[in-house]
């Protein structure tokens, strides 16, 4: 788990660097920013005393490395647009960037973790078939088209939504929706596929054999392991790995969340269990071999010599 974080940590930190990378030889090929900055009709000294001000008669690498130092620690600088702190900025629409990606999010969960045990549970059925169906559906739509559609219908021809605007929390449905679609035919997949294998396990077996309603059985064994898998197979199939060599030898293997589950044998239970077959494998053997000696003397030694070598174990 700490090297998935940190695969993570310093995937997202390389990203950011890139980014901010681009964005920075994206504004100095566009042309002079003084001049940009300054207006059209400025004068060369304005220009020249914007240049100065703002530190572009600087190197390039000077400008850059001064830049990411400054960000790092938390100084973005100014807007040549707005006039105003980028941080100031960030701070102003932040919270709103993060209520719309939670709703999105929510909404995704929300509906493909019980499409993708639906379509698991009834594996190769109608609604198995209706889902993947959804799916493959919901990945070719596009997300602009599908946005430009409901601000149609749902904005302009029903009046039911506002379409813009980010007063009340109408305004967070039609954009939530759209971004919740994105993800919802990846998750799902996900979910269907992480559930049949966990369905197919023996400690599933195991819980059933125990007595446990199929509603427990799902929701606190078979669940969360899906959401595990589907987190390592997610990782694993971005870096072109089996998660299954990796983290799964098997699909019987007793997995480290669910060792110490009611449905997982204690380790004295396991002890006991492996012992008490030990025993009816030897008891089976001195039968078997009892049985093949009837009127034959060396048989009933081999029986005999049998029976000594299990007791010796």
């Amino acid at each position: 788990m700490l090297n998935l974080i940190a695969r993570r940590l310093a995937l997202g930190l390389l990203v950011a660097f890139t980014v901010m990378t681009l964005a920075f030889m994206l504004t100095r090929l566009s042309g002079d920013l003084a001049i940009s900055i300054a207006g059209p009709s400025a004068t060369q000294a304005d220009v020249e005393i914007v240049r100065k001000a703002y530190g572009l008669d600087r190197p390039l690498y000077v400008q850059f490395f001064t830049w990411v130092g400054r960000a790092m620690i938390g100084d973005f600088g100014q807007s040549y647009f707005f006039k105003d702190s980028v941080a100031n900025l960030i701070g102003r629409r932040l919270p709103i960037t993060l209520t719309l990606g939670l709703v999105g999010l929510s909404l995704a969960l929300v509906i493909s973790i019980p499409l993708g045990i639906m379509a698991a549970l009834r594996e190769n059925s109608w609604v198995d078939r209706g889902v993947t169906m959804f799916t493959m559906v919901g990945q070719a739509i596009p997300s602009f088209w599908l946005a430009l559609i409901l601000m149609i219908v749902l904005g302009l021809n029903l009046g039911i939504l506002p379409i813009s605007g980010t007063g009340t929390w109408q305004h967070f449905v039609m954009p939530g929706i759209v971004l919740a679609f994105t993800a919802i035919p990846a998750l799902t997949r996900l979910t269907r596929s992480g559930m049949i294998e966990a369905m197919a396990s023996d400690y599933i077996r195991t819980a059933r054999a125990k007595g446990l309603s199929e509603k427990t059985v799902i929701i606190r064994h078979a669940l969360p392991l899906t959401l595990l898998r589907s987190s390592i197979s997610n990782d694993y199939s971005k870096r072109g790995g089996n998660p299954r060599g990796t983290a799964y030898r098997s699909q019987t293997q007793v997995p480290p969340m669910v060792r110490h589950s009611r449905c997982a044998p204690s380790r004295r239970r396991r002890g006991k269990m492996a012992a008490g077959s030990r025993r009816r494998q030897r008891s089976s053997i001195v039968i078997a071999s009892a049985r093949s000696a009837r009127g034959n003397p060396m048989g009933c030694d081999l029986s005999l010599t049998t029976l000594r070598h299990s007791n010796l174990r």
